[in-house]
């Protein structure tokens, strides 16, 4: 089983009384989830989401799924990535941050042998990546990102920076650095 908030970052409404009966005309269970600060959508987005991880665990607790032909039936490749509504709310730079902390993360997995790890992190970049235009090669960036060496940590660190030079505009310094990754790269 599967769930996701819809919309995925909270909303001020006027009172509570407005949602309980939203809920009871759709039939559906509200959840109070404490307060958040409705300045950081990233952050509020990932409270829903554990919330609604948390209610999920719940039901199948009470209601557990008896109909295992139903989970063999799941595709779950063919389903949409699990970040993507956060990935598509996300503003460029916070894309880039998130960029940079996935790739740091498939780096160490990369040096630690962690597979499980290493596939995980490449899946979220997969991801990510659909939101970046082709001009900031994500495709080149994982490449070397997942090679072992520092000669790959390198040409990864470059291609890191490419990306920012190239949402900032930095032209000046983005043909440095396309210069540095040629070099090293023999391209």
């Amino acid at each position: 089983m599967s769930a996701f908030a819809f919309p995925p970052a909270p909303e001020e409404v006027d009172s509570l009384e407005i949602l309980s009966e939203l809920a009871l005309a759709r039939n559906d269970d509200l959840i109070f989830a404490g307060p958040y600060d409705n300045s950081d959508v990233t952050s509020s987005m990932m409270k829903v989401n554990d919330v609604v991880q948390a209610y999920q665990d719940m039901y199948e607790e009470i209601f557990p799924s008896t109909d295992e032909s139903l989970v063999d039936d799941l595709k779950l490749d063919e389903s949409p990535h699990i970040n993507d509504v956060v990935y598509s709310l996300m503003s460029e730079a916070d894309r880039l941050g998130e960029l940079t902390k996935l790739v740091g993360t498939l780096r160490y997995s990369m040096e630690t042998g962690e597979d499980t790890l290493i596939k995980d992190t490449e899946a979220d970049i997969s991801a990510l990546a659909i939101y970046f235009s082709e001009t900031y090669q994500i495709n080149n960036l994982l490449k070397w990102a997942k090679q072992k060496g520092s000669s790959a940590a390198d040409i990864t660190d470059l291609y890191l920076k490419r990306c920012f030079h190239l949402s900032k505009e930095e032209y000046v310094q983005l043909g440095e650095v396309e210069a540095k990754i040629s070099s090293l790269t023999g391209t």
